[in-house]
């Protein structure tokens, strides 16, 4: 009786605290984005007859609970410290963390069925467009932990990217250029910082060393006055680790004056004009999504203006987003292309447009989970 008297006040705080945290996840509207992780947050679903007996229902409100719970980044955040302040870890929230370096890679211990299946899909659309074409360029980028990741986790598996890296390069016709970039980062890893250290992206000064590989000789640089950078950059890789020792990145940037149209998509080979302006979203800048600073984002089809000659276009992912200003150097047309975005065949727009030159550029790790690629080879509906 006694030992139950000592229990009641802790029982009554717990009750207590129950109670109160209910009542405040009650009374705190929902959201509708989780901003840090850039994520899209459920809403309480629709209840009916069909939903509760084919259990659809209580997945959703599962879902609904855990994306709206009240004060839902602080408890992530606190989830992240326990592991790797009081438990020690090197991992958490899918990222192994590089502590000499202050580095965060993805954890690639090795691909599921569904990875390797896509990432078989994904270099078969591309070796099939080349083959159909003349005068393509591929830039795939090499894995961030393979490259700079120094101080990983003692024994810590990864997957064999040079074995991924040669199989895609040898799928692809003799004629296609192929960018092999793997020696040129790593020997300027030790001087240049290649990849974010909170993000999956690569840095601007790792998109011009690719640039100047591109280039070759014909590469120009712009002038060092218009080198801009925006302090605490913290991106997806933070996002998903809440890394307490995470150290802010600077977004770096060339301000150019070069003039970029975004278009609506609204068919094969038929576009709105939505915006024109200049290559950088500066509202952006206040965003926790910095990296939609460059380009305006991840959009279906656009056109840059050039300062130099002739026309290309690039077929590509978002890590070419802080590539594609140095274009602007060297050719007087940039049409880009986002499949994610463009959910129909380029061949009738590499048809009218007659480009000079066709660069493919994407992040190897892209290709394990991107099912867009396979846009590449959809048939044409316009009869030439």
């Amino acid at each position: 009786m006694i030992r139950k008297i000592k229990q009641a006040p802790m029982f009554a705080l717990l009750t207590l605290f129950i109670l109160l945290f209910t009542i405040a996840d009650i009374a705190v509207p929902d959201k509708d984005i989780a901003e840090i992780e850039n994520k899209v947050l459920s809403h309480i679903p629709s209840l009916s007859a069909a939903s509760i007996l084919d259990g659809s229902w209580t997945k959703d409100y599962g879902v609904y609970v855990q994306d709206q719970f009240v004060m839902r980044d602080m408890w992530i955040t606190s989830h992240s410290a326990l592991e790797t302040e009081v438990l020690r870890k090197v991992e958490t929230g899918g990222m192994l963390l590089d502590t000499k370096s202050g580095m965060q890679y993805p954890r690639l211990f090795g691909l599921t069925d569904t990875e390797t299946l896509q990432w078989e899909k994904n270099s078969a659309a591309f070796a099939t467009f080349c083959g159909r074409h003349d005068g393509i360029s591929v830039i795939f980028v090499p894995i961030a932990s393979q490259l700079e990741g120094t101080s990983l986790p003692a024994g810590a598996p990864s997957i064999d990217e040079n074995a991924l890296m040669d199989s895609l390069l040898e799928m692809l016709p003799g004629d296609v250029r192929k960018l092999d970039l793997r020696k040129i980062l790593a020997d300027s890893s030790g001087s240049t910082q290649i990849f974010y250290r909170n993000d999956h992206h690569w840095t601007t000064d790792g998109a011009e060393l690719a640039y100047s590989a591109f280039c070759d000789k014909k590469a120009v640089i712009p002038d060092i006055t218009l080198r801009r950078e925006q302090p605490g950059f913290l991106g997806t890789s933070y996002s998903k680790s809440r890394w307490a020792h995470a150290q802010p990145d600077s977004l770096v940037w060339y301000d150019l004056p070069a003039e970029m149209t975004i278009f609506q998509v609204a068919g094969e080979n038929q576009f709105i004009e939505k915006s024109r302006g200049g290559l950088y979203n500066s509202d952006a800048l206040a965003n926790y999504d910095k990296y939609a600073f460059f380009l305006h984002g991840n959009n279906g089809y656009s056109r840059i203006k050039g300062m130099g000659e002739g026309k290309i276009l690039l077929i590509k992912d978002s890590l070419a987003n802080c590539f594609i200003p140095f274009l602007t150097e060297n050719y007087e047309t940039i049409d880009v292309i986002d499949l994610r975005n463009y959910q129909y065949s380029p061949d009738s727009l590499i048809d009218s447009e007659k480009y000079d030159e066709i660069l493919i550029l994407y992040g190897l790790q892209t290709l394990f989970t991107d099912t867009s690629i396979v846009n590449l080879n959809r048939p044409t509906t316009i009869k030439k």
